[in-house]
């Protein structure tokens, strides 16, 4: 046998070795996950419920709040409709380029977000995360745990929501609970929705 079919045979017998591992690891890997990490209990349709805020108007003057009855966050719910459409777009272009196109989770943004965490070559890349396991960590309210747990249960969960729910759905709850600053939940005050319905 000549020296280079043995060389070719040796390369065929280290490849296979690699993939048969590969694949033994990443099977447990996958019973594991299956088996001990759960997906968040989220359900989208009762998160307006829980989370919205309203206002009792005066009878003699409507835009005269006499009285709050919200959540423990200051907010009011703004429907999608009604978000201008330059704000989601502004959303998707910074956090998410491919939010409607993808399933929930950007697996290679995950990957180099993962192999920066363990080297630390690059600052500038971030958790990797997508619009939707930004949703879940909102509701969840675990923003800066980043256990690699959570992140796990954060990952089935938003596969979970896409395969469950519409891109527009998250993306209204999204734009309604996304922290803007101090105090500033989404759709925080009646004066801001009003503000968005009329400079769509």
């Amino acid at each position: 046998m000549s020296r280079r079919k043995k060389v070719w045979k040796r390369f065929v017998k280290i490849f296979f070795a690699v993939t048969i591992s590969i694949g033994i690891i990443g099977g447990t890997f996958a019973i594991y996950i299956v088996k001990t990490i759960n997906p968040y209990p989220i359900d989208l349709d009762n998160v307006r419920l829980e989370l919205i805020s309203a206002a009792v108007l005066s009878s003699e003057e409507s835009t005269q709040a006499i009285a709050d009855l919200r959540s423990n966050k200051k907010r009011i719910w703004v429907n999608l409709s009604d978000v201008p459409k330059n704000l989601t777009n502004a959303i998707v272009s910074t956090e998410d380029k491919s939010f409607y196109s993808n399933s929930g989770v950007d697996f290679l943004r995950t990957l180099k977000a993962a192999v920066n965490f363990v080297f630390q070559y690059n600052k500038s890349i971030g958790g990797g995360s997508t619009i939707t396991q930004q949703m879940v960590k909102n509701i969840e309210g675990n923003i800066n745990d980043r256990t690699y747990k959570n992140k796990l249960k954060e990952i089935i969960t938003a596969l979970n929501i896409t395969h469950k729910y519409s891109k527009d759905q998250v993306m209204e709850i999204y734009v309604n609970i996304v922290t803007l600053g101090k105090d500033c939940y989404g759709g925080t005050s009646r004066i801001q929705a009003l503000f968005w319905k009329d400079h769509k």
